[in-house]
């Protein structure tokens, strides 16, 4: 965790946007190819992943999205750690909060939703 510091303001922590710990990950048992000791990516910054093919960059964002589950470690996006939440509990975090309602409790007279068969 970092601290924030402006000028008219005490230490704050910041909790990261994405953090991963100790993560490990292998399609196959006996060949793994992803190691991450630590990573955090605090919130409003934007990285790029470069790499040749093969590297894990797919990898990594589809263990950072909850798709792939690591064999060891935890990954957090929020301070929300995906190891320890449903897949319903990891859509809604990557779901816009303006459409939160929307899926939880769709309205009938939404023209978005289809209407049941009869």
């Amino acid at each position: 965790m970092q601290l924030a510091r402006t000028p008219n303001s005490e230490d704050m922590p910041i909790t990261p946007a994405i953090s991963m710990q100790d993560v490990r990950f292998a399609y196959k048992p006996a060949r793994p190819i992803l190691h991450v000791d630590k990573l955090e990516i605090l919130p409003g910054r934007r990285i790029f992943l470069h790499g040749p093919s093969g590297s894990g960059k797919t990898t990594l964002l589809s263990l950072i999205s909850g798709v792939l589950v690591p064999q060891t470690g935890s990954i957090s996006v929020l301070g929300q750690d995906l190891t320890l939440l449903s897949a319903l509990q990891i859509d809604l975090i990557f779901l816009p909060n303006s459409m939160r309602p929307l899926l939880i409790y769709p309205r009938e007279s939404s023209s978005e939703w289809p209407s049941p068969a009869p």
